[in-house]
């Protein structure tokens, strides 16, 4: 979060952040090899980066993306 907001750098992809990898699994409907087909850091982190690189060099803007989507009430309400 420092890098984003204070720093403000705009290609920054955090794959250990859960609320990344939830939002991630809802948006691109994607099941990981972690615990009941959540999304790993360490096992899923190419496919994260493959569903996160036509956002480059703007991948700081999908990580609040995905931030959001994992609060927001409306994707969330599938589980």
């Amino acid at each position: 979060m420092f890098l984003l907001f204070h720093l403000h750098r705009s290609n920054v992809l955090p794959l250990g952040d859960l609320g990344v990898r939830k939002g991630t699994g809802k948006l691109f409907d994607v099941k990981g090899k972690g615990r009941n087909g959540a999304l790993c850091e360490k096992k899923d982190s190419e496919l994260l980066k493959s569903l996160h690189e036509p956002f480059a060099p703007f991948q700081s803007l999908s990580t609040y993306y995905m931030w959001r989507i994992a609060d927001t009430v409306a994707f969330n309400n599938n589980d």
